[in-house]
Order: C-alpha cells, then structure tokens, then sequence
C-alpha cells in the first residue's frame, strides 16, 4: 500500500476512534454535545504526543516508515 492511502487511512481511523471516544465520554458525563469537538481535540492532542515516541516522530503518524 502507497504511504499517501496508508496515511490516509490511519488518519481517518485515527479521527474516528476520536470523536466515538469523545461522543461516549460527553455521554457517560452527562455534558451537552458540544463538548464533543474539544474531547476530540484533547484526545488528538494526546495521541499526537504519544506518535512522536512510539511512530514517526517526523510526522506524528503511529506507523513507523
């Protein structure tokens, strides 16, 4: 698989384990939805930082070259 489909891919999957996680923890908490965006921001946020120690630290991707 090319790195652009393989990028892609992961970033889309990447932005939907995000906003599920998001969307469960406004639910469980009981915060209106429009908390949704910012969990899915802290939870990116997060995941960005965890990239650079275990993928590329090039580019943020959990998938190593």
């Amino acid at each position: 698989m090319g790195n652009y489909i393989r990028d892609a891919v992961e970033r889309v999957a990447w932005t939907a384990v995000a906003a599920g996680f998001s969307a469960l923890g406004v639910y469980v908490s009981n915060l209106p939805t429009e908390w949704i965006p910012v969990g899915t921001v802290i939870f990116t946020t997060v995941k960005v930082l965890i990239a650079k120690k275990v993928g590329n630290p090039d580019n943020a991707s959990m998938l190593k070259e």
